[in-house]
């Protein structure tokens, strides 16, 4: 079946998950029921303003994430420094008082270092199953 909606169905589709994206559905919502009376050239410009905040959004995330990460290095150096004989030994360090029954609960504490949606989260998420022997 062929698309059936007209470009300026579209365009309001774009503006609504744009906004969806930058802010909220409750936020798009909000806003739908006056797409009518903007006109083509309003409609650009709000997008536009949504994707500016969402490339902002994008990019706290990733300063966030690095800021986390370097934080987590560091508690590992810390660790080694201070007799931990390798990584792993330090990962059991760092975790000492945690209790891992199973994936979820190794995944939420990555997810408590703020690293959890990056590369090298997953890449300790597998290190922690490993030195825990949880799958």
């Amino acid at each position: 079946m062929e698309n059936t909606f007209t470009p300026r169905q579209e365009l309001e589709d774009s503006a609504y998950y744009t906004l969806a994206e930058a802010y909220s559905k409750g936020y798009a919502r909000s806003l739908l029921q006056g797409f009518d009376t903007m006109s083509d050239e309003e409609l650009h410009a709000l997008i536009s303003s949504a994707c500016t905040v969402i490339d902002q959004n994008i990019q706290e995330e990733q300063d966030a994430i690095a800021h986390n990460l370097a934080k987590f290095r560091k508690h590992v150096d810390v660790c080694i420094d201070h007799g931990a004989s390798d990584y792993a030994t330090a990962l059991r360090w760092m975790t000492q008082t945690e209790t891992f029954r199973d994936s979820q609960c190794i995944e939420h504490w990555v997810w408590q270092q703020g690293i959890l949606f990056s590369d090298k989260g997953k890449e300790i998420m597998s290190d922690l199953k490993a030195v825990y022997n949880v799958h």
